[in-house]
């Protein structure tokens, strides 16, 4: 029996979220949390109104002077036909101008930041060419270059209706790691990597952004550790990864607004991902078409044992190179967390994967049931670690397509699968995310399509 793709797709979801077997313990350990003395009806609304609240919150960042203020820049720049609005350095801030065409989020930042040691082969030369100050010329609407800097200033009119250059962007303070001792893959464009730089938006002498880009790598440019922080009035996005190469690694997002935690997504793993033990864990699976032939006088068709064709398919088995891992996820006051014991887990699939009796309902049920064993998600407040819901799988029955899904328990017992959850209890969050779409659609000409949830 081999497991279906809808249930593989599960397991990407389930384990996106959740931990391994070893968690801390303590009075805030989500899994000893005991259930919410509130009744079930206001643990669903309080998480309908975490989504509003966090939506109220994110709407207050699209009003940013910031987004304003660089959107003009990269106008003026286009217009202009100057060669800076394509240059990879100014990516970031052309990345923050588009704000609403193009979701933003640290990890775009990082990689817009990262792209600037791509082009030109050497970061130092691409620096060299276009640091200095730039000033808008109201006469021949264009950049001046007023001459060499140390950092790339560039100075022009926040708004349309300004009459001087009120607003200054200032990208500097780069440094650059040499990898001296490259891997044998590592391209030769890469000899430099960007391990520092800072970027500030002021406007009529307010700063109105900052933002930082820390890494550090080992001799042959593997990334050890990459920060970013992006700040915008009182919003301060963050991203960190680290990695010691190859057993541990860990990654984590998250916004705040001044000291509150608005949202976090966490994850980080230990194990064996060297190219040697993924290279030791790849299992080669072999469908092999015997030809046959067509009997009139049986009325049948026959196989014999003349080979047509073999088809092979490869497949990881991620349990031997992720040995434990952690995860979370939290928006406002609302913690999702979990613990899988990964190794087990794996395991028992990989015994349900060669037994070939099993119905497709059977072996949803086998898979069901080593799920429920082996993995465990809650649902917690985080002021007070109190417990709304657990989570559960079960066989849902798709038209007679069987499969696994998630499904909330709460304290009366009460059961809602995760489809249903959000079609009807989360639709008044829906609802306020999409009014905000139709608000930003409005206020700057672009077209993101709305939140539907009827088809899920």
């Amino acid at each position: 029996m081999k497991i279906s793709g809808k249930i593989l797709l599960l397991f990407v979801a389930l384990l996106s979220f959740i931990a391994c077997e070893k968690d801390k313990k303590g009075d805030d350990d989500p899994f000893d949390a005991k259930y919410s003395k509130l009744s079930v009806e206001d643990n669903k609304e309080n998480i309908e109104n975490a989504g509003i609240d966090m939506v109220s919150e994110l709407s207050d960042l699209e009003d940013a002077n910031a987004f304003a203020v660089l959107f003009h820049m990269e106008e003026l720049m286009e217009g202009s036909g100057s060669a800076m609005a394509s240059n990879t350095v100014l990516k970031p801030a052309m990345l923050l101008a588009s704000f609403y065409q193009d979701k933003v989020n640290t990890g775009s930042v990082y990689s817009s930041l990262k792209s600037t040691a791509e082009d030109p082969e050497n970061l130092t030369d691409l620096w060299n060419q276009i640091k200095a100050r730039y000033t808008w010329n109201f006469a021949t609407e264009s950049f001046d270059s007023t001459g060499s800097a140390d950092d790339l200033i560039i100075e022009f009119p926040g708004m349309a209706s300004d009459v001087s250059n009120t607003a200054t962007l200032t990208i500097g303070d780069l440094e650059v790691f040499e990898v001296t001792d490259p891997r044998e893959d590592w391209p030769e464009e890469l000899a430099e990597m960007p391990e520092g730089i800072e970027m500030e938006l002021t406007y009529s002498g307010d700063v109105l952004m900052t933002a930082q880009f820390s890494a550090s790598y080992k001799s042959d440019g593997m990334p050890a550790e990459v920060s970013a922080v992006l700040t915008i009035e009182d919003f301060k996005f963050g991203f960190n990864a680290k990695h010691t190469p190859y057993t541990n690694a860990s990654v984590t997002f998250n916004l705040k607004r001044g000291s509150k935690l608005l949202t976090e997504i966490h994850f980080d793993g230990q194990g064996d991902w060297s190219e040697e033990s993924i290279e030791e864990n790849v299992i080669t699976y072999a469908d092999t078409q015997y030809y046959e032939y067509y009997d009139y006088e049986l009325g049948t068709w026959v196989e014999t044992d003349i080979i047509e064709y073999v088809d092979e398919d490869t497949e990881i088995e991620i349990e031997e190179i992720i040995q434990n891992a952690n995860a979370h996820l939290i928006f406002m006051n609302i913690k999702v967390a979990g613990k899988v014991n990964f190794k087990a887990l794996g395991d028992a699939i990989s015994e349900l994967e060669e037994d070939e009796t099993l119905t497709q309902r059977e072996a949803s049920d086998a898979l069901v049931e080593v799920i429920n064993e082996n993995a465990q998600l809650v649902v917690v407040y985080t002021d007070d670690n109190k417990k709304i819901a657990d989570a559960e799988a079960y066989t849902y029955n798709d038209y007679g397509d069987y499969y696994p899904m998630i499904r909330f328990v709460f304290a009366d017992e009460s059961k809602v699968d995760a489809t249903t959850y959000v079609q009807q209890e989360l639709q008044s969050f829906i609802d306020e995310l999409n009014a905000f779409i139709s608000e930003i659609n409005a206020d700057y000409g672009v077209e993101i399509e709305p939140v539907d949830t009827s088809d899920l």
